[in-house]
């Protein structure tokens, strides 16, 4: 949930205009359960749900790409987030709509519910914990919401003393250790009410570490960030830490005062940083490790120009992709097979690019379309 972006003027005229119009349940026929990219398009007055084939790495270079893409799976309100946890796909309708919508792949994604999460309340993230209890990111509250199967509240989690002036505590994404009943929260901590830039951090951002195991989650323990305003969402890596962007002060003013946060779920420390903003020489706000070796991400440089770059965590530099001087990227995502997925927002061509985690990067196929641009990536595995 990226709301200190610089576009976010923009976006906000936008909803004003945008009619809270009822949206259907997701009708995903031509869809699979599983193997599948999910797209959610927007041209931030409509949104389309859509989907491509995961690759595979069954077969050879030349064969291995299975080239579906479904289109048009879904009429979807124009700021959603996707998620997918648990055997279950939701839909979070953000500011304008506030509610969330889950269905089950394995039945032909049947709609199991929407429910509304409260005028104002901004849903994103939805993760499902391991006795089928589902918790919700409102970033329009000082809680968690916890829901149960139905949809029906269950409980919250008071976030309160993580707010700053404003009231609010910006928690922005979470992650949960299935393992050990841990769920880790990120907390941006933003001053919406500055009148020198746009919701630039309050202080001190944080990572919030709950137990699951009972009937409510009981916190643990926080975490001060090395960097603030943790924008991207929590990715567990191949050594067992989560990663995340954190651009502190981001895009206005320009300022290059964050980096790649790594945290360590065996010893609960920060690792040094796998790359700064100092070292990349842009903004940084979105981020894969895929090995020890490759990793890869979104930023801007000064002239808020997208940039697409690949690099050695803690090497200190990057190697640039791609530019995009007429749209910008927008989800970055890898799969269990290490292939790379890259939304672009182009006002031209708009679709996802894909590339081999195994093969230094290497850009399989052609970017393939969706019917609007695409502003959120999920993989169904």
């Amino acid at each position: 949930m990226k709301k200190t972006c610089l576009l976010l003027l923009i976006l906000a005229a936008s909803f004003l205009t945008i009619q809270c119009a009822d949206i259907p349940a997701p009708v995903l026929n031509d869809a699979p359960a599983n193997g599948i990219l999910m797209v959610a398009g927007s041209d931030y007055q409509s949104g389309m749900l859509s989907a491509v084939s995961l690759y595979t790495r069954s077969g050879t270079i030349s064969t291995r790409y299975s080239p579906g893409i479904f289109t048009r799976l879904s009429e979807l309100f124009a700021d959603t987030s996707l998620n997918y946890s648990r055997n279950k796909f939701c839909i979070a309708y953000r500011l304008g709509r506030d509610s969330i919508q889950c269905s089950l792949p394995a039945q032909g994604y049947r709609s199991v519910f929407e429910v509304s999460t409260g005028s104002g309340s901004n849903p994103g993230q939805v993760i499902w914990l391991a006795d089928d209890r589902g918790v919700v990111i409102l970033y329009g509250r000082n809680y968690l919401l916890m829901i149960d199967s139905s949809g029906n509240e269950i409980g919250r989690t008071d976030l309160s003393a993580f707010s700053d002036n404003d009231g609010l505590p910006e928690a922005n994404s979470m992650y949960f250790d299935s393992g050990n009943n841990h769920l880790y929260v990120s907390v941006q901590r933003l001053n919406r009410n500055a009148n020198d830039a746009i919701w630039p951090p309050a202080g001190q951002s944080f990572l919030l570490k709950y137990d699951t195991s009972g009937s409510s989650l009981v916190f643990i323990q926080s975490y001060q960030l090395p960097f603030l305003n943790p924008i991207s969402r929590i990715q567990r890596t191949f050594r067992n830490t989560l990663v995340m962007a954190a651009p502190g002060r981001f895009l206005n003013p320009y300022t290059l005062d964050g980096g790649v946060i790594e945290f360590d779920l065996g010893s609960g420390t920060f690792l040094s940083s796998p790359l700064t903003e100092v070292q990349a020489g842009i903004e940084i706000s979105s981020v894969v490790l895929i090995s020890a070796s490759l990793a890869a991400g979104f930023g801007y440089d000064s002239s808020l120009k997208s940039v697409f770059f690949r690099f050695i965590p803690g090497s200190g530099a990057i190697t640039e992709i791609s530019r995009n001087s007429t749209g910008f990227f927008s989800g970055l995502v890898t799969d269990s097979e290490r292939f790379i997925y890259a939304g672009v927002r182009d006002a031209f061509n708009p679709g996802i690019r894909t590339f081999d985690g195994d093969n230094n990067m290497a850009e399989l196929g052609a970017i393939r379309p969706t019917d609007l641009p695409p502003a959120d990536l999920l993989p169904v595995e």
